[in-house]
């Protein structure tokens, strides 16, 4: 995750945790991320935040997923797939890694957490217990 050599994360202004955390996909990714020790391919982190956007959107609609599709999983299609994909790799993953909160090699298309700030930290669990996703955060502390 954190290598030693990495020096201590610049604090971030309460400005800047808001501006982070305002984005539900960028919440998404530090969950996915959160406990990880291996990098995550762009892919893969792709297919997570779909499948989570997909469940919310299910249950914000309050739709029951089995009888549209025959399953208890929500419909996760190739194009919002790459919507995803090209939003992570333009848009939150740049400005995670511009916080400091994530490493992205865009050539490699690898992301990983980075150093989270102990006062972030905060703020992230209290927006993972508003988004249900304490699990993804209490597993690894």
């Amino acid at each position: 995750m954190v290598k030693s050599s990495e020096t201590p994360p610049v604090p971030l202004s309460l400005d800047e945790i808001f501006e982070v955390l305002v984005a539900p996909r960028r919440r998404a990714v530090l969950y996915e991320l959160h406990g990880r020790s291996e990098p995550m391919t762009l892919t893969d982190l792709a297919a997570s935040v779909d499948a989570v956007e997909a469940v919310t959107t299910a249950e914000t609609n309050g739709t029951e997923t089995e009888a549209a599709t025959g399953t208890n999983e929500p419909e996760v299609t190739a194009a919002n797939r790459k919507s995803v994909t090209v939003a992570l790799d333009h848009i939150h993953l740049p400005k995670l890694q511009q916080a400091g909160l994530v490493t992205y090699d865009r050539a490699e298309k690898t992301v990983e957490l980075g150093r989270i700030p102990r006062h972030f930290e905060r703020y992230l669990r209290f927006a993972a217990e508003d988004d249900h996703r304490t699990r993804a955060i209490d597993a690894t502390v």
